[in-house]
């Protein structure tokens, strides 16, 4: 009959739903015949951080702990069978206790620091010992030397423990001292109360003072003067996840800022409410490290304090934090600052001068810190600058223009594969998703073109391409969440877990590929020095591979004989140079300038060199043919004037794909362009300052700060493009406005010196495939132009399948 009832049934009942929802995604999702992509906004919103494939094998290292290792699993599936009633309450239960303790004792801890400046002081001192630069890990083994930072916490849980008070029911008799208690009786122990008694705590029992925690003083006292967390068989579950997480949480706040109050340490007042919460509110403000004034003249959207712009984006999935990115970038046009949290600053740079200032400046050529989330320090993509421009001039051979056009043949050989894949989809109804089968295709080329390989021989398609696309998935959840930037937080999630599993496959296949060239490439030199007996040739080199190598014992001898020796005969065709090539070395292909140059790269290098052209190469094709093909079949008009083109062109089947021949195609390439114009492969870029550099007259961004330039919507602006900017129109690339527009306002392949190697490689791949697919089948799909909505997963993906159905052109 009272209000609190009330809102108690009001406030459960918002709680209950939400829980619900959470518990049917995850029902759904862990189903063997889940659909992830048919869920996927849902998802996304609700489950997708621990998403699991319940065919997935436990890490060997892993032998001794469950495959289900997050909490919701566990929930849902074990032994014990619970409930839908139990499943909801322990649901509600980690929810409520988890946010509420950390945040509560994070805000307490930083309210006792702001009223004891010293201590303060001494913590930030400790943590910059340990992390004296930004490239040392937040690790679990580095946290563990803050013993200062340690002793801190520890005291805000002895003078602020969240949960004040407990209670037990007794169930028999218990003889406590010389009292006997019978059964049913209710026992409180208060905490707060036992953490503050002077004949335990000394004479400043009142006082914080984290040299309560030194050892010789611990030692003296009764084990149980301290609890925090509770005591015994039903102590608090999760203490240890409470204290990792308050400590990294306190080094990023304590790294950035100093905080202060007009509050003294006698103002702190407390009460319970379930919780220990003080009788005021928090107040305190930080001030930014002198490094950060620069950024009180750069505009932003509302900044929530400690929790800087982060509460903008929560409670959105992928599609709506980008979507509100992308309007941030639209409404500040010149430079917008976003706080992640209290510790992180971005400033993104939206206007085409001030990104050509950026992208050939000498002092912004090094990638900000999230791009070692890739873990490919040699890498093209992700390496630091100075291992970047040695391997760069190494590799910049194996992309010239005449070696691409020497590439024609493999292009068009997997485009020719491609159409005949789709014919089985010639007549019927149902819609198919065009991005699986480019993305095979796409691979097929990479392979060809780059290793010299034939991917029948070595089946990688559909094993690395899972893998990819669960690895992306995890290294972007990863970089768009604040907490798991911290390596051990990380390490603890779900996505860490994807992230081992689908390295160890790119890997393995990505070892194998480097393998198999190193044996060709010596086989080669020493058929060259005539080593090898002729007659003898093909057993010894099956002999030396499968000795050298024993995991390619699972392939078929004739395979192995066969790609080694296809590989030869490649190269050696392509040692012979004319006098137009005298200055280019006799190796061509990517992976024999990787395996064989004056740099001489590591294992390590060369794995990471395979592996980003793997991955960024055949995503690039794979995406940008996927998009084209949507955007087309939802312009038919466009659609058929492309085939027109081509039919202008290749007027017969006499007449050659060549590079002359596509060059042709201007039509072609306007619609190329406009579609990496509106869905750039790679929608956002960062890059870091390694020294001062002025943006503006009055705006100088100190070293050390990550700028980031978005592409997507660059491409879209409408002072650039006109009112149509979001429209679909091969037409913005006409010479007569293409000249207009500033050289920056179209960079799908970024620009200055850390530009895309493979640029000139995409663009021919693109049109090859094009020509082919438009010159066989017409597109058709149920979508509007409108229904194509966009996400970011390291790479620009539609928030839903490319889903086309074909018919023959006439």
């Amino acid at each position: 009959m009272t209000n609190y009832y009330r809102d108690e049934m009001q406030v459960r009942s918002v709680c209950y739903s939400s829980a619900d929802r959470l518990i049917t995604a995850k029902r759904e999702a862990l189903a063997p015949d889940f659909d992830y992509n048919a869920n996927s906004n849902f998802i996304e919103q609700h489950v997708k951080h621990n998403y699991i494939n319940r065919n997935e094998p436990t890490l060997p290292k892993d032998e001794d702990i469950p495959a289900r290792k997050i909490f919701i699993d566990h929930v849902i599936c074990n032994d014990t069978k619970f409930t839908d009633s139990e499943i909801r309450d322990h649901v509600y239960t980690v929810v409520a206790a988890g946010s509420e303790t950390t945040a509560l004792q994070t805000a307490h801890t930083i309210m006792l620091l702001a009223t004891h400046q010293e201590i303060q002081d001494r913590v930030a001192t400790e943590i910059k010992e340990v992390f004296y630069s930004e490239d040392v890990e937040i690790s679990y083994d580095n946290i563990v030397k803050l013993e200062y930072l340690e002793r801190v916490i520890k005291e805000s849980l002895r003078l602020c423990p969240v949960v004040p008070i407990i209670g037990r029911e007794t169930q028999a008799t218990l003889k406590l001292d010389d009292y006997e208690i019978p059964a049913g009786i209710t026992l409180l122990i208060n905490f707060y109360t036992l953490h503050r008694r002077p004949d335990i705590w000394g004479d400043d029992a009142e006082e914080f003072n984290p040299d309560h925690f030194l050892p010789e003083f611990v030692e003296k006292r009764h084990p149980y003067s301290f609890l925090p967390f509770n005591g015994g068989q039903r102590n608090c579950i999760g203490y240890r996840y409470a204290m990792i997480a308050l400590k990294i949480i306190l080094v990023h706040l304590l790294r950035r800022y100093k905080f202060n109050t007009s509050m003294t340490y006698k103002d702190l007042r407390f009460r319970t409410d379930i919780n220990l919460k003080l009788c005021t509110e928090h107040l305190w403000h930080f001030e930014h490290k002198k490094f950060y004034k620069f950024a009180d003249k750069i505009p932003s959207a509302k900044n929530y304090g400690i929790l800087g712009h982060g509460p903008h984006f929560l409670g959105k999935n992928d599609e709506g934090r980008f979507k509100l990115l992308h309007e941030l970038c639209l409404k500040f046009d010149h430079l917008i600052k976003l706080w992640l949290g209290p510790a992180i600053l971005w400033v993104l740079v939206n206007d085409p001068k001030t990104i050509q200032k950026v992208l050939l400046s000498p002092v912004c050529l090094e990638k900000p810190f999230f791009y070692k989330f890739l873990r490919l320090d040699s890498g093209l993509i992700s390496a630091r600058y100075d291992v970047w421009k040695i391997h760069r001039k190494s590799l910049n051979y194996s992309f010239n223009l005449k070696i691409l056009q020497t590439f024609i043949p493999i292009f068009i050989e997997n485009s020719q594969k491609l159409v005949n894949d789709l014919a089985v989809n010639i007549g019927k109804r149902k819609e198919f998703d065009m991005l699986a089968y480019t993305s095979k295709s796409a691979l097929n080329m990479i392979c060809g073109t780059s290793f010299g390989l034939d991917i029948k021989n070595i089946a990688l398609s559909d094993d690395v391409f899972h893998a990819l696309e669960k690895l992306n998935r995890a290294i972007s959840a990863r970089s768009q969440s604040f907490f798991l930037y911290s390596e051990p937080i990380y390490r603890m999630s779900r996505y860490y877990r994807d992230e081992m599993e689908s390295r160890s496959v790119c890997y393995s296949s990505a070892d194998m590929i480097i393998k198999v060239k190193r044996k060709a490439l010596e086989d080669e030199e020493s058929v060259n020095n005539n080593q090898i007996d002729r007659e003898n040739y093909e057993d010894e080199l099956y002999r030396e591979t499968i000795e050298r190598f024993p995991e390619l014992r699972a392939l078929k001898k004739e395979d192995i004989i066969n790609q080694i020796k296809a590989t030869f005969n490649k190269n050696k065709k392509k040692s012979t140079i004319t006098e137009e090539d005298e200055n280019m070395p006799t190796r061509k292909i990517f992976i024999d300038h990787v395996i064989c140059n004056d740099t001489k790269f590591n294992d390590s290098e060369v794995r990471d060199h395979v592996y980003t052209v793997v991955a960024a190469g055949s995503e690039t094709t794979a995406l940008q043919t996927a998009h084209t093909i949507m955007l087309l079949a939802t312009h038919q008009e466009i659609q058929n004037r492309v085939a027109a083109e081509i039919k202008e062109v290749f007027y017969s089947d006499d007449i050659e794909i060549s590079y002359d021949n596509i060059v042709k195609l201007e039509y072609l390439e306007r619609v190329i362009k406009e579609s990496l114009r509106l869905c750039p492969v790679v929608p956002v870029i960062g890059r870091e300052t390694q020294a001062p550099i002025k943006l503006d007259d009055d705006i100088e961004i100190p070293a050390g700060i990550t700028l980031l330039i978005n592409f997507y919507t660059l491409h879209r602006r409408p002072d650039i493009w006109g009112d149509d900017a979001e429209e679909f129109n091969p037409d913005h690339f006409l010479p007569e406005f293409v000249e207009k527009r500033h050289p920056y306002s179209f960079l799908p392949f970024s620009g200055g010196q850390r530009n895309c190697i493979g640029y000139r490689y995409a663009m021919i791949a693109l049109k090859i495939i094009l020509v082919h697919l438009l010159r066989r089948y017409k597109f058709n799909t149920s979508m509007t132009y409108k229904d194509l909505r966009f996400r970011t997963d390291i790479n620009l993906k539609l928030c839903t399948k490319h889903l086309v159905s074909i018919e023959l052109r006439d």
